[in-house]
């Protein structure tokens, strides 16, 4: 899969872009499987602007989220805390729908949803990356913003896509490491980047050796 380094960024994506002024002609839910299959086929830069009408929503429709699985069971949790006053980020009618049937019925914590949520509290809890690229450039080329949340990706999003040999070609360049401190400089959130990279490779190796995902 051949790829491209976006100018002094030290950003790499699949040098096949997808160009979404097109997407304001079709539907929200055409524009949504075309985009999810571009994301889920290894597309990686999607190029839209304010102009192009409604492509931006259709974006931010098709790929935003994925990290809360069930919302009955985040609902469900904070229902506990009546002190607290929970702001759902929501750009869905569907997502609405949601959240206004949980005034009527709300949802109970139940086992199965307490089991969802400490599964979820193992992967997301504690120092992980937000892919925000504020580290890159990585002086010998790391594609830090991607590869130091691999252990996410390959268990959040489809797995096939973390896998290639461009993936796995991008994840071994970690043995590279400088340890200079760079990226860890500029991350906002703090993070031992240099030994989250490591954590991850080990991860990923394993997974390639075939640890059950």
């Amino acid at each position: 899969m051949d790829t491209v380094t976006l100018g002094r960024t030290g950003l790499t994506v699949n040098k096949n872009g997808f160009g979404a002024l097109p997407i304001q002609r079709v539907s929200r839910e055409e524009a949504a499987r075309l985009l999810t299959r571009a994301l889920e086929g290894g597309m990686t830069f999607f190029d839209t602007a304010r102009a192009y009408s409604d492509s931006e929503e259709k974006i931010g429709y098709a790929l935003s989220g994925r990290l809360i699985r069930d919302s009955t069971a985040a609902y469900a949790w904070l229902a506990q805390y009546p002190e607290v006053l929970p702001i759902w980020g929501i750009q869905r009618e569907g997502e609405l729908d949601e959240f206004l049937s949980y005034v009527q019925e709300p949802p109970a914590l139940d086992q199965r949803r307490l089991s969802l949520i400490q599964a979820d509290r193992q992967q997301l809890q504690g120092s992980f990356c937000r892919g925000c690229g504020y580290c890159m450039p990585c002086p010998v080329g790391i594609e830090i913003n991607n590869c130091a949340r691999m252990s996410l990706m390959i268990r959040r999003a489809p797995q096939a896509a973390q896998l290639t040999e461009e993936m796995q070609a991008k994840m071994a360049k970690i043995a590279d490491c400088l340890h200079c401190g760079q990226c860890a400089a500029k991350c906002p959130y703090g993070l031992d980047t240099p030994k989250l990279l490591e954590e991850n490779y080990k991860d990923y190796q394993e997974i390639l050796a075939g640890k059950p995902v």
